[in-house]
């Protein structure tokens, strides 16, 4: 399981750069606050709903975070 993890993050730095190198003509906002907290560990099979939700909430508040880049994109 700890080898899948490893691979989709580092095929999800890989996507981004390949992004970055074939469509540098396309502009995109990347929303993708990290978090470490032990507690928020989860994998593609996560179960617990509190978690996801947290997760979620998270997530929610990242792109609240990149509101301004996304209102310039988007408009």
């Amino acid at each position: 399981m700890v080898f899948l993890q490893k691979t989709m993050e580092i095929s999800t730095q890989s996507m981004d750069q390949l992004r970055k190198v074939l469509f540098r003509e396309v502009q995109t906002v990347r929303i993708h606050n990290k978090y470490t907290q032990p507690e928020l560990a989860t994998d593609m099979l996560e179960v617990d709903l509190d978690k996801l939700n947290t997760l979620w909430l998270r997530g929610r508040d990242s792109a609240r975070d990149a509101e301004s880049d996304l209102k310039k994109f988007l408009l």
